[in-house]
């Protein structure tokens, strides 16, 4: 047997045996969506997979929907009423109806998709059951299948669709310590127990009974509670994950009602920025989380040790931007990662058959060289990679680092 085929039955067997498959879950490789392809923006600040197979990606000069090759826009034509009520999209959610909601900075909106228009839902002063604000920060569907608006003003931050009247119904949140309302709300989520839990903007997390109308208040001196928007996640363990832009990560447990604080050092013990954006379960084992100019964490929370996957330059398949500001994974298991100047970035796990070394210029932990004549595995694990013409590199799969030795 020739020593090609010597290396190639190697280079298969090793990756793809079971001890190296953890190693390589942080080899995430990315292709683009870019306002080259269509997009209105490349700063995208919302990510929705429709049960019709439609991409929805919000940005700041409008809403985009992809059908696989083609972009669709929607903007606000001022004078038809049928068009969205705004550019600046916030969120967007399909209910259990199918309904595709998008909350924009001035107004609510319901997607008809037989003639791609809008219906508009905006503030009405004379008018209780209309929606209380325009500024609509976010949109959660609840288990029960109510929908729930989160809004930036008015008196009444937190309101619940009625579908048969169309109407709203309004709730008013008021901390008891202070007699002050919270009624910027920025995150709406709910955990297993059924129990609702709601972000504000400048106070604590509140636990919401619908049925009684009543919040209850959750704050501690390790939580930032002024002046930071937050946005809410519950994961599988019914931990609720607070982020916030411009304090950080943090943790709540309802069962202990404690709250814990992550730091923004990059040691691997907290996250790489202060601005963090949203948080997904990547697997039972890891959260991903999206940091503006810190790229993607990747938060495994047996180890209580965070994995930073970030931006690298003339790096082949990785993330074009270090801004994240939202991610998604859809039904399929496909990354979907919203940028800030970089479009989307998507990562499909089962088109990443094998984890690839290659020479890349300025970076010092890539192969020293891209021909290779052999590879020879030591007693520590170490392997030693021949290279024709860039002398050996040595990768440490342990470390996942590569050291090379040139002449």
């Amino acid at each position: 047997m020739s020593k090609v085929y010597k290396i190639l039955i190697f280079v298969i067997l090793y990756f793809l045996s079971p001890g190296i498959s953890n190693a390589q879950k942080s080899n995430m490789v990315f292709h683009y969506l870019t306002a080259n392809d269509g997009l209105s923006q490349n700063r995208v600040s919302c990510i929705l997979r429709d049960s019709r197979e439609n991409m929805w990606f919000g940005t700041y000069d409008g809403l985009n929907k992809y059908n696989g090759s083609q972009v669709t826009i929607y903007r606000n034509q001022a004078k038809d009423p049928k068009t969205i009520s705004d550019e600046r999209i916030t969120d967007i959610l399909e209910d259990a109806e199918k309904n595709i909601w998008v909350a924009t900075e001035d107004g609510l909106n319901l997607y008809d998709p037989a003639d791609g228009s809008f219906i508009s839902f905006k503030n009405n002063p004379s008018d209780n059951s209309s929606i209380s604000g325009n500024y609509v920060n976010c949109i959660f569907s609840d288990k029960q299948h109510n929908v729930w608006f989160g809004l930036e003003n008015g008196k009444e931050g937190l309101n619940k669709w009625n579908p048969q009247s169309k109407t709203f119904t309004r709730y008013q949140i008021a901390c008891s310590e202070n007699n002050t309302l919270a009624n910027a709300v920025t995150g709406i989520a709910q955990d297993k127990n059924g129990d609702i839990w709601v972000a504000s903007w400048d106070n604590g997390i509140f636990r919401f009974e619908p049925d009684k109308s009543k919040f209850t208040s959750y704050k501690d001196s390790l939580f930032n509670n002024s002046g930071t928007s937050k946005r809410l996640f519950v994961d599988d363990d019914n931990i609720i994950w607070v982020s916030t832009f411009g304090a950080g990560l943090y943790s709540f447990d309802p069962a202990t009602i404690k709250f814990t604080k992550y730091n923004t050092l990059g040691d691997r013990k907290g996250t790489s920025g202060i601005s963090v954006f949203n948080i997904i379960q990547e697997d039972s084992d890891n959260l991903l989380i999206a940091i503006d100019q810190g790229g993607i964490n990747r938060f495994n929370k047996r180890t209580k040790l965070f994995e930073y996957i970030t931006y690298v330059p003339n790096m082949p398949g990785g993330l074009n931007n270090n801004g994240i500001w939202y991610l998604y994974k859809d039904n399929e298991g496909i990354l979907w990662v919203g940028t800030s100047a970089g479009g989307v970035n998507i990562c499909n796990p089962k088109s990443e058959k094998f984890k690839l070394f290659r020479n890349i210029p300025g970076e010092p932990n890539s192969l020293s060289y891209d021909v290779v004549g052999s590879i020879y595995e030591d007693s520590k694990g170490l392997l030693w990679i021949a290279t024709d013409g860039g002398g050996i590199s040595v990768y440490n799969p342990q470390t996942q680092k590569i050291k090379n030795y040139i002449n």
